[in-house]
């Protein structure tokens, strides 16, 4: 028997004999849109799988937000796509606008040289007030494959009209680029944009370029004294100005990060934050362990991956957590548990972002990864979700997962690539103030009859705008919540918060509801204000629900359960 179940029978019964005061009922949720089309494939007779889009990255500035990705994918030949493609809304997702760059690929409009392109990213420089995408041209290298030979970047100021690519580095095959922007204005090299990547002729040898005029012109590329390899790139900027760039290493297989203290003039020689365990996805999958990266605004670096170290015989793998407070130094990996450790459920391509304005006990972290039901599953059954949860209090207890499509999607439904039916390698979560969004490929079914796929580009906000919810408490449950507050480590008005998701993480493991409560006379009081997000309200009305309180805040009953099962354990 789970652990998670004889704590939740003990605290049912104590439910039974405690007095509650009376607060205010939760909040509806409000509705969160499932994913909206943002693109389509409008390229025919170019020798790609026609109407496949993949592989987004996303970034937001204000009301903005700007997606790229790969549009029509290849399937052999080393692979890449016949066009970078990009979707644009200007009212915090409200409306897109959608196009290709062109001066790259020989399908566009305006056409350059390159019948492939592959590895798009998307930044903000708040300094030049200039968007930013960068996109590897590939050639034809030998009779049978194409390879990253040219990195280019195009710049907008609306994210609506692209310039003409400009060349970034053309040497040395570079390749999994990733670009991110110094866009703290505090930071001594504030406007500075930093593009990474790996020189695959040197080996993926880590190297840096970066420009400090909006993309006019850039460095010569550098990397460590010691020639470093670094893999599968994603690079931060913390507020102070030093650049973090996350990695993947060989022998063994491991997530790595290397510093940067003087705005990429040199690079340390990484670190390693944790040696991965990861479950064999399907081989007709394709999927990458690559890490995402996110900072907050205190600094704080976040990390995850997908990982099997907490799965008994590796049997599938979980979202992992990981932090740092400068680069160096990384805690021990931490379970993203939104399900029980004995499910079947495979968790795998992590997308992470931190909530700006939060920091702390209180950072709000939102993650995006897929899901299949059944890490066992075949070519001909496994069926592949996209799906997101959150956390308010800095990776402690994450949300229920919400699923960001209609219907999962079917391996069948998917082009291939070199390396497996795709989807994406990795996500992006970019903020519209305090709404995350994420752009996300889709596929139907395509027609029996047709040769043409039917996956296309989608944007979902990962939850709706924040609510204020004011609690009442007696003076007993304020003296409780102050010994709640030093032993969870957390402010006074979050206790509630974090008593709901706990309540809620075990009632996930828990079979049959405890016997509903009355509610006490009326005392003195104090009130809690403390913001919820929709999924958050969501998760406190099934708590509610769950526990068949009527008109009692779940917060009191969470808030006593908590308490109750630290008075367990001597606290």
């Amino acid at each position: 028997m789970r652990a998670g179940v004889v704590a939740v029978t003990a605290l049912s019964l104590a439910v039974t004999s405690v007095a509650f005061a009376a607060g205010i009922a939760a909040a509806a949720p409000t509705s969160i849109p499932l994913s909206v089309q943002i693109s389509t494939d409008p390229l025919l007779n170019v020798g790609a799988q026609h109407q496949s889009e993949v592989e987004p990255v996303t970034a937001a500035w204000g009301s903005t937000i700007v997606s790229t990705f790969q549009v029509g994918r290849f399937a052999t030949q080393g692979s890449g796509a016949a066009a970078t493609g990009w979707a644009t809304s200007t009212n915090g997702g409200a409306s897109w606008t959608h196009g290709l760059l062109t001066g790259i690929n020989t399908a566009t409009a305006s056409p350059g040289n390159y019948p492939r392109s592959v590895n798009e990213t998307v930044a903000y420089d708040a300094a030049h007030g200039k968007w930013l995408i960068v996109t590897l041209g590939m050639a034809l290298v030998s009779p049978s494959r194409y390879k990253e030979v040219e990195m280019f970047v195009s710049d907008s100021a609306d994210g609506l009209t692209w310039s003409a690519p400009r060349s970034v580095v053309k040497t040395n095959g570079p390749d999994k680029s990733w670009i991110v922007c110094d866009n703290h204005s505090t930071s001594s090299h504030y406007g500075r944009c930093y593009v990474l990547y790996s020189a695959s002729s040197l080996t993926n040898r880590l190297q840096s370029v970066y420009t400090n005029d909006g993309s006019m012109n850039w460095s010569t590329p550098v990397g460590t004294a010691t020639n470093q390899n670094g893999y599968d790139v994603n690079p931060i900027v913390q507020p102070n100005g030093n650049l973090v760039v996350l990695a993947t290493a060989t022998n063994p297989f491991r997530i790595t990060a290397f510093r940067s203290t003087n705005g990429g003039a040199s690079f340390t020689d990484p670190v390693t934050v944790s040696v991965v365990q990861a479950h064999s996805v399907k081989s007709f999958l394709r999927q990458r362990d690559k890490p995402s990266a996110a900072v907050a605004d205190d600094g704080t670096i976040y990390t995850a991956w997908h990982d099997c170290r907490f799965r008994s015989g590796c049997t599938s793998d979980d979202i992992v957590l990981s932090r740092s407070s400068d680069g160096g130094v990384w805690s021990a990996p931490t379970r993203v548990a939104v399900d029980p450790i004995s499910s079947t459920i495979e968790h795998y391509v992590a997308g992470l972002g931190v909530q700006p304005a939060t920091v702390g006990a209180a950072a709000h972290l939102d993650l995006v990864f897929m899901e299949m039901p059944n890490a066992n599953c075949t070519s001909a059954n496994c069926q592949i979700d996209i799906v997101t949860t959150s956390s308010a209090d800095a990776g402690s207890v994450w949300s229920p997962v919400r699923v960001l499509t209609a219907a999962p999607q079917s391996v069948n439904w998917l082009p291939s690539s070199n390396f497996g039916a795709m989807i994406a390698d990795y996500w992006t979560v970019a903020y519209v103030q305090t709404v995350p969004w994420v752009a996300i490929p889709i596929a139907q079914t395509p027609s029996p009859t047709a040769t043409d796929f039917q996956q296309s580009m989608f944007a979902a906000p990962l939850r709706a705008a924040n609510t204020v919810v004011p609690v009442t408490w007696s003076a007993t449950e304020v003296a409780r919540i102050a010994q709640l507050s030093s032993y969870l480590g957390v402010p006074p008005e979050a206790v509630q918060k974090t008593s709901v998701y706990i309540i809620a993480y075990l009632l996930s493991v828990a079979s049959g509801p405890p016997t509903p409560v009355s509610p006490p006379a009326p005392g003195s009081s104090v009130t809690y204000t403390s913001v919820w997000d929709t999924g958050e309200i969501a998760t406190l009305d099934a708590v509610q629900q769950r526990f068949v309180l009527n008109n009692i805040d779940a917060t009191h009953v969470a808030v006593l359960l908590v308490s109750f099962l630290a008075s367990l354990g001597g606290h």
